[in-house]
Formats: structure tokens, C-alpha cells, sequence
């Protein structure tokens, strides 16, 4: 695999991270594209915070979305169109 790809340009510094990334306080941490994981952190402003004071579902789903496109970029050699994952129950 070519590890020169977008997200491990990222990883070095040598490109911004996606904007919604930072829009949403996140953070890529470890990755292993072996096991198929990526550790990442997500930091919620009051922003996103509803009446009762919990994280919006909706920035949640949003947050999950954009962890899971970083972990499709990471495998991939160069930047295509994602394909589409129902995260439905």
C-alpha cells in the first residue's frame, strides 16, 4: 500500500486535516490499517450541546460519520468518492 496517501500526509502535518474534522474537535490518533482501526477524539462545544445538555444526536452521527470516511481515506491510495454506509439499526 502507498503510504504517502492524503491521510498520511495529514498525519505528518503536511496537509489540514479535513475541515469538518476541525469543525468538530477532532483528533486522529493511532491508526493500524492491518486490524482495521483508528483511534480518534472528538472535542463537543457547548455548541453542540442541546436544551438538556447532551451532545445533539446529530453531531454524534455526524462525528461517527467523519471517523469513518478518515478510516476509508487512510486505506486508499488516492482520493475518491466514499462509498455510502447505512448506519441504520
Amino acid at each position: 500500500m502507498n503510504l504517502d496517501n492524503y491521510f498520511a500526509r495529514m498525519q505528518r502535518g503536511q496537509v489540514p486535516p479535513p475541515p469538518i474534522c476541525s469543525l468538530l474537535g477532532g483528533r486522529i490518533g493511532a491508526v493500524d490499517l492491518k486490524a482495521g482501526t483508528l483511534e480518534s477524539a472528538y472535542h463537543a462545544t457547548p455548541a453542540f450541546l442541546n436544551p438538556a445538555g447532551q451532545v445533539q444526536r446529530g453531531m454524534l452521527g455526524a462525528m461517527l460519520d467523519d471517523v469513518t470516511a478518515m478510516l476509508v481515506t487512510a486505506s486508499r491510495t488516492q482520493i475518491s468518492d466514499l462509498p455510502i454506509l447505512d448506519l441504520s439499526p
